[in-house]
């Protein structure tokens, strides 16, 4: 059975408005025109997780935590050398970052297949949360720790 793209279609009299979407009668979310695309965040494992939903796609963004600082003891070359190594253990569609402040996080992208649904919407995320736990269990022995 072939999947087809999330389809946004127009808005129609039988939905009702709840926050960011209009849902119809069958339980399919639409989101609704505004400024902001629909989004929320979430704590997981001890991480702040954004999910922000624009057009037929879910990006998330985890923050996974702060190489240390060259101030304190504990070493850093092991947390670094494992950053630079991980994007090509990565799946594709993700993308770690490290700032200036030494923070390190994770963006995914998702496309969402089918009509969209809270519970589509909701197994998508925790998909992905499923995927990046041994990354974050990595990440605590590196002692690259959760910033929550």
């Amino acid at each position: 059975m072939a999947t087809e793209n999330l389809k946004i279609e127009e808005p129609g009299e039988d939905r009702v408005a709840m926050g960011p979407f209009e849902v119809d009668p069958s339980g399919a979310l639409f989101p609704r025109d505004g400024d902001a695309p629909p989004c929320f965040s979430f704590v997981w494992r001890n991480r702040s997780i954004e999910a922000r939903l624009l057009g037929p796609v879910l990006h998330l963004v985890a923050r996974v935590g702060r190489v240390p600082s060259s101030a304190t003891r504990r070493p850093r070359p092991p947390a670094f050398n494992a950053l630079h190594n991980l994007p090509r253990n990565l799946p594709a569609a993700w993308k770690i970052g490290i700032a200036a402040s030494h923070a390190v996080q994770i963006e995914i992208a998702v496309p969402l297949q089918g009509r969209l649904t809270a519970a589509s919407l909701m197994t998508a995320v925790t998909r992905q949360m499923l995927e990046l736990a041994p990354y974050l269990d990595l990440f605590d022995e590196l002692g690259v720790g959760a910033t929550h």
